[in-house]
């Protein structure tokens, strides 16, 4: 279950992934923590094969 808490997290991407990152966000008018939030909130989720 998702809720809005807000969750500090530490992450340690390479330079170029993490510019990437930023100009993506940036394009789509939100903060670097709001795109990755969104990102994965939006993402499909892994389907499970019985």
């Amino acid at each position: 279950m998702l809720d809005n808490t807000l969750e500090r997290v530490n992450i340690s991407p390479p330079r170029r992934a993490l510019h990437r990152l930023d100009a993506r966000a940036c394009s789509a008018g939100e903060t670097r923590s709001g795109f990755i939030a969104r990102m994965a909130v939006d993402a499909p989720q892994p389907t499970t094969q019985n």
